[in-house]
């Protein structure tokens, strides 16, 4: 079962929303993930904000940064916000997302095709 739960707003919640279970797909395909909870939209962080904190459960509960920036430029900034996380020991890993909301809207358009409202 999975089960996803919404709460709050964000600048653009439709996108954000798709943008945010994009990352969860993918880091879904490079390890599993049998119990997971995402928080997503600017979470408060040893005095930085993130975009995003996975927490997965295993044999030790893991958290996992998320940066999502919208350009090459901006990657720089988020490593070095997340190796400092993981250096004082507040996240385990961390991970860059490099999607712009735009190509989540051209992306998500062709697809809404799919769904038949009964």
């Amino acid at each position: 079962m999975i089960v996803i739960r919404g709460e709050g707003s964000l600048r653009n919640t439709t996108l954000e929303l798709i943008r945010a279970l994009e990352v969860i797909q993918n880091i879904a395909m490079i390890r599993p993930l049998s119990r997971w909870e995402l928080q997503y939209g600017e979470i408060p962080l040893a005095g930085n904000r993130v975009d995003g904190i996975l927490k997965v459960d295993g044999d030790d509960q893991e958290v996992i940064a998320i940066e999502v920036v919208s350009s090459e430029k901006d990657v720089t900034r988020a490593e070095s916000k997340l190796r400092r996380l993981a250096s004082i020991g507040e996240i385990d890993t961390g991970y860059i997302y490099i999607r712009r909301l735009e190509e989540v809207e051209k992306d998500i358009t062709p697809k809404l095709k799919l769904l038949k409202e009964v």
